[in-house]
């Protein structure tokens, strides 16, 4: 007997393509665990998916997410829904800005008219040393009207030395709209001390002085403390060649109406006391008290220093009048400015 093969009596798809079955699926198809199935009413489930070349999903809206290969780097780009033209998509993209590290860019979409903003992140970065953990983040925005485009950038930095003794952590936010107001920068060590290092590898950080006995003098011109003329602050400058100074005392004079005078003087090198002299004790920068005991501070922003080079300051003492001045409860730091 000679059999015939026809039609299937049961087919999965009808003559025009479309699909008869509810669905077809694999074997061990079971839902949200294993297998995979197509369903007639246009939905799908895949365990485990692997999809050579790009991935594009549409949304109803005209929105979509679109996953590709771009050049050397991996992108997922995100339309908005449309009619809104966007000039550039929103997207995320892993690129190899290091030679060993990936890095993660984040970018806001650009419209005609509206704004633009990107974020930035870097991460991860490993040296023979030393672990850094580096976290960089930037925000654009441009005006309505295209007239001026204003910025804020913060970088976190964390640097973990390889004897894990030593952490350095930091960062800085940056706006060039308002630079004066929003304009920051900060770096620490693990105990929570001031600390920036040179080129050379020498440290950065603040430094402060205090004594509580009395200092006293009967110079109408300045001098240092006769008892011990090497007290001070010995420093290093910071990358920005800036630093902020501060000093006070509790002054007071044997006579009634008698002037007491407390300024400082900046030399060049690490030995309090020595080297040349970068600006000199004067009235101009000095506290001044006449007759009791008064309590007086100030400050002053010291420009112009070369980074990583050495000074040293301390503080200069005269009176007013022909006795003596009394200078108890001196102070004074110094903070290295990063720029």
């Amino acid at each position: 007997m000679t059999q015939r093969f026809g039609a299937f009596s049961n087919p999965i798809v009808g003559t025009d393509g479309q699909l008869v079955r509810e669905s077809i699926r694999s074997p061990n198809y079971v839902p949200g665990v294993s297998g995979w199935t197509i369903n007639k009413d246009g939905t799908a489930s895949f365990n485990s998916t692997t999809i050579n070349g790009d991935l594009k999903v549409v949304g109803d809206n005209g929105s979509v997410v679109w996953i590709r290969n771009a050049d050397d780097h991996a992108v997922i780009e995100f339309y908005p829904p449309t009619p809104l033209p966007a000039l550039v998509p929103a997207k995320i993209q892993g690129r190899a800005v290091f030679a060993d590290r990936p890095s993660l860019n984040i970018y806001g979409p650009t419209f005609t008219g509206f704004s633009y903003s990107s974020i930035e992140l870097y991460t991860e970065l490993i040296t023979d040393e030393a672990y850094i953990g580096l976290i960089a983040q930037r925000f654009l925005f441009q005006a309505v009207s295209g007239q001026f485009t204003d910025s804020i950038m913060t970088v976190n930095v964390e640097t973990v030395i390889a004897d894990a003794t030593r952490t350095v952590t930091g960062g800085e936010l940056r706006n060039t709209l308002l630079p004066n107001l929003l304009t920051a920068a900060w770096v620490g060590m693990k105990d929570g001390q001031f600390a920036e290092r040179d080129g050379s590898g020498n440290a950065v950080a603040s430094r402060r002085f205090e004594a509580v006995a009395a200092v006293t003098t009967a110079s109408g011109t300045y001098v240092a403390n006769p008892a011990a003329p090497t007290e001070g602050i010995a420093f290093r400058a910071s990358s920005s060649g800036n630093a902020r100074f501060q000093w006070a005392a509790g002054m007071s004079h044997s006579v009634a109406a008698g002037a007491t005078l407390v300024s400082w003087e900046l030399r060049i090198g690490a030995t309090i006391g020595s080297g040349t002299i970068v600006i000199a004790a004067d009235d101009d920068r000095a506290i001044e008290n006449n007759g009791t005991n008064r309590q007086y501070g100030s400050f002053y922003e010291i420009t112009g220093l070369t980074p990583g080079l050495a000074y040293n300051l301390r503080l200069m003492y005269r009176t007013g009048a022909g006795a003596t001045a009394t200078i108890i409860r001196r102070r004074m730091s110094i903070t290295p400015i990063l720029y």
